[in-house]
C-alpha cells in the first residue's frame, strides 16, 4: 500500500477471495515486522432496509441516505458496500416543438420525450461499516452520503 498522509496508507482495490484467509503485515524502515492473524473474508449480508432523511444546509437542503444490515451467524463483523446511483433530470421548460433542420414540427411528447433524462455512475468510495464492537453483527443507519440541493437566488 501507498502511504498517503503520516500513518495512512491506501490501495486502489483489493480483489480478494471470500475462500481464502489474509493478514496484513507491516515491514518499517528499521527492519521490524508486525504481523496480524489471519482473518477469514466474509461477503457483506444483504442490506435490510434503506431510509433517508433531510435536512436543511446553509447551501440548501440536504438529503442523507442510510443503509441497515444484520448478519444472523455473528461472523461478518466488518462491512463494506460500492453502490450505483442513477438521478434523474428534469427540464425546467416544455419543448413541444422539434426541427427536422429547416422545418418546425410538432413533438410527439408521448414517444419522443426530451423532458427528463437519466445519469448514472457508480461509488468513487466504499462506504465501511465495522459491528466489531457489538454483542450482534447489525449494522444501524451507515450514511452512504449527502446530497445538497443548492437554491438559486
Amino acid at each position: 500500500m501507498a502511504e498517503i498522509g503520516k500513518g495512512n496508507y491506501a490501495c486502489a482495490g483489493l480483489n480478494l477471495d471470500s475462500t481464502h484467509q489474509y493478514r496484513l503485515r507491516i515491514e518499517t524502515n528499521g527492519n521490524k515486522q508486525y504481523l496480524s492473524d489471519y482473518v477469514k473474508i466474509f461477503d457483506s449480508p444483504p442490506i435490510d432496509s434503506i431510509s433517508y432523511d433531510i435536512q436543511g444546509t446553509p447551501q440548501g437542503a440536504g438529503l442523507n441516505i442510510y443503509a441497515n444490515t444484520h448478519d444472523q451467524t455473528n461472523k461478518v463483523r466488518y462491512y463494506g458496500w460500492e453502490y450505483q446511483e442513477t438521478w434523474e433530470f428534469n427540464s425546467g421548460f416544455d419543448s413541444h416543438y422539434k426541427s427536422n433542420g429547416d422545418t418546425a414540427l410538432h413533438r410527439d411528447e408521448t414517444n419522443d420525450n426530451i423532458y427528463t433524462c437519466w445519469q448514472g455512475d457508480t461509488s468513487s468510495t466504499i462506504v465501511l461499516g465495522s459491528s466489531a464492537k457489538l454483542s450482534q453483527s447489525v449494522i444501524i443507519k451507515i450514511r452512504f452520503f449527502l446530497l445538497l440541493h443548492l437554491q438559486r437566488n
